[in-house]
């Protein structure tokens, strides 16, 4: 039987074959090479925004820790906190002072002439109008203002040291802005969307309570296996 013709057909139609079949590999390892590639590249960009929400996790948890620590609003912490760091104070030394000033605040409502006649000197009720005493961070906003105001240095250091305790000391930067300043202060650090919301602070901190403990049950299963 002739089958030459049939025998170039199905030569010519291998070479097609090995033709298309090397296109194939081609685009298939170029394929998985962009496919590496952006795997990688989601790998790296997810790594740095975890990174990030991490940071922001502990420094939200910060905020949320030591406003509840010092006594005072998470607002008023942030903008506290902006203040000292840009006069080179530690905005941890409020702890003390809110502890200290609440102390002088509750001596001074029940007639203690030392405490009274400081919170008087600086023009500071310690009472609201019904009588009861004002809350902490009204009382530090106050004090701390009506301070800064004086002009007389040596005697607003003297009281400062009986109302805030030794961590005056540590406050001194922020008092020697002055009045004006220290709101301008507190006002810029909302501007430059410093200051966020309760809401956000608390997502940040939740975000790290879950992260802590997953390393916690992951810690777990590696040491039941």
């Amino acid at each position: 039987m002739d089958n030459e013709e049939a025998n170039k057909s199905i030569s010519a139609t291998d070479k097609k074959a090995e033709g298309l079949a090397g296109k194939l590999k081609g685009m298939i390892g170029t394929a998985a090479k962009v496919g590496a590639g952006i795997a990688a590249g989601v790998g790296v960009a997810g790594g740095a925004i975890f990174a990030i929400a991490n940071k922001a996790s502990d420094a939200t948890s910060r905020v949320n820790d030591l406003s509840e620590k010092i006594g005072i609003t998470k607002t008023a912490f942030q903008e506290w906190d902006f203040v000292a760091s840009q006069v080179g104070a530690n905005v941890e030394g409020l702890q003390m002072s809110v502890k200290t000033l609440s102390k002088a605040a509750n001596e001074a409502s029940q007639g203690v002439k030392t405490y009274k006649d400081n919170f008087d000197a600086l023009g500071v009720s310690v009472t609201n109008v019904d009588g009861s005493l004002k809350d902490q961070e009204t009382l530090l906003n106050e004090t701390i203002a009506a301070l800064a105001g004086m002009e007389d240095k040596t005697k607003r250091t003297a009281i400062a040291s009986e109302l805030l305790g030794r961590s005056a000391t540590d406050l001194a930067p922020i008092l020697n802005m002055g009045a004006d300043e220290l709101e301008n202060m507190k006002s810029k650090a909302h501007d430059l969307g410093i200051v966020l919301s309760d809401e956000a602070i608390e997502a940040g901190d939740n975000f790290g309570d879950t992260l802590d403990a997953l390393k916690s049950s992951f810690g777990a299963v590696v040491n039941i296996v």
